[in-house]
């Protein structure tokens, strides 16, 4: 009776799915078959053919799982990973994919797992670094892995991973974790050009996938920021249920050192007369965060993109904007004669500052709370952000920076309080600002500098005032949109 009830049970959903579950071991058992053949004349003619189905799978099973076995035993593929049960291990994530997974995931390592064939897929280490950069095909030697895939691999918010065919590293995926832990961010796809079209991006999105079911409780969303290029990656991610939830216009200029000039807020005023910009603190940030007033004006859709990520203006992501490699400038909306309490200091003054900063750390920078030194710290009296002037705040810029095979690359962001009058001489305060701070880090070296923009900073100012700098060559074929993609999760 009770093998009847089970096996009615089972018969049934198979009939009303839309594929057949693998059968479980037991009813290899001949004795258990033998009962439920016993048990047809009882079914209806459509459970019958569910039935008929699931022998059938039986049998096909049986042989793919013999030479699953037979494989496995040749990889040597090791326990399970970090977070993951066997029974978490095996399941796929199949409403995101449009291919059946593979048989036989099973028998993971800690930093390995077996997917099917000779592919192997493991948590990235950092003596994976020289394979990983090999990957790196992005916009003519423009990848970040070969700057930052170190950090990745050390940082303790992000799970990285590479796919392996034969011993050799033919891919690479990863996620981080922003937002204290409520949001996931997919980065850095990478399969190697002779390996594409083998499903080897699918199975590290799988793996990816598991990884933050099982060890990311507080996961949210799952978000991935694309440009308008990227037509094939956006209509297949719509196609899983990510839907477009913030876009920021921009341009990607090509900074050639040995033309830039660092100019005053009006052609004709003198540095005296500059809009007043100042280098923040990380604490200062936090600030500026928890004012929902200037977060509200700021950033009025609850983002903030940088370096084509996705941040809540929340103090857990502070050690992501302010950092080695990053850090922020502000302007405040003050009277004329507020302004007017301008630096002494000269272009030539500053220059000289920076010649004599290049030699000591030409790339990273010792201090997080500070990362820029003092000349570079605002060129008027601004005092530090306090709860009265955080309020004040006109506009804020974000960089991040980093070198690559071909020309450094200076990402800048900038975000306005809307309605500002003055936003063209606050833009180009904040651009030699930002000028002065790449040359700081690559001094004397042409850079890749792509810019985006609010709505409420006119793309002709932003122009103009790249133009008025000396920057005027805008790289072949720039992205003109970076858009934030975002599922539930």
């Amino acid at each position: 009776m009770q093998t009847m009830m089970w096996t009615q049970n089972l018969v049934r959903f198979g009939a009303m799915g839309s594929k057949i579950v693998p059968v479980s071991r037991s009813l290899q058992n001949s004795r258990l078959r033998s009962g439920i053949s016993r048990s047809i004349g009882r079914l209806g003619e459509k459970q019958r053919s569910a039935l008929s189905m699931l022998n059938r799978n039986l049998r096909s099973q049986k042989a793919m799982s013999a030479k699953f076995s037979t494989d496995n035993m040749s990889t040597g593929s090791g326990q399970i990973l970090p977070g993951l049960s066997s029974t978490q291990s095996k399941t796929f994530s199949t409403e995101m994919l449009r291919e059946p997974p593979a048989l036989g995931h099973h028998n993971y390592g800690p930093r390995e797992v077996a997917v099917n064939d000779q592919v192997q897929i493991r948590r990235a280490e950092l003596s994976d670094y020289d394979c990983v950069v090999r990957l790196a095909d992005i916009d003519g030697g423009q990848d970040y892995l070969f700057a930052l895939y170190k950090d990745f691999v050390a940082d303790k918010d992000t799970y990285p991973l590479v796919a392996t065919l034969d011993g050799k590293v033919v891919g690479f995926y990863m996620v981080t974790l922003f937002d204290g832990g409520r949001s996931v961010m997919r980065r850095a796809a990478r399969v190697s050009e002779q390996h594409r079209g083998r499903g080897i991006y699918l199975r590290l999105e799988q793996e990816l996938e598991n990884y933050v079911r099982a060890n990311c409780p507080r996961a949210l969303s799952v978000g991935i920021c694309k440009n308008d290029k990227d037509d094939a990656f956006t209509a297949r991610f719509l196609a899983q249920g990510f839907q477009q939830v913030y876009r920021r216009e921009g341009t990607q200029m090509i900074y050639r050192s040995s033309r830039v000039k660092l100019f005053p807020s009006k052609p004709g005023s003198s540095d005296r007369n500059m809009i007043q910009t100042r280098n923040i603190t990380a604490n200062e940030l936090k600030l500026l965060f928890r004012s929902d007033k200037a977060t509200e004006k700021l950033f009025p859709h609850g983002r903030l993109l940088n370096f084509y990520l996705n941040y809540r203006p929340l103090e857990e992501n502070v050690r992501h904007l302010i950092c080695d490699r990053g850090g922020a400038f502000v302007s405040l909306d003050l009277d004329t004669s507020d302004s007017d309490a301008a630096s002494e200091n000269s272009l030539e003054s500053d220059a000289l500052s920076i010649s004599g900063y290049k030699q000591s750390s030409p790339y990273r920078l010792k201090d997080s709370q500070s990362p820029l030194p003092g000349f570079l710290r605002g060129y008027g009296s601004l005092e530090p952000l306090n709860a009265e002037s955080v309020d004040k705040v006109a506009m804020v810029t974000f960089y991040y920076c980093y070198p690559t095979a071909a020309k450094p690359c200076f990402f800048l962001d900038a975000y306005v309080r809307p309605g500002l009058g003055s936003v063209g001489d606050h833009f180009r305060a904040h651009l030699r600002q930002n000028l002065h701070t790449l040359q700081s880090f690559f001094p004397g070296q042409d850079a890749f500098l792509p810019v985006t923009f609010d709505p409420s900073i006119p793309k002709a100012e932003v122009m103009s005032s790249l133009h008025h700098a000396g920057i005027v060559d805008e790289k072949p074929e720039a992205e003109k949109w970076q858009i934030l993609y975002e599922r539930r999760q």
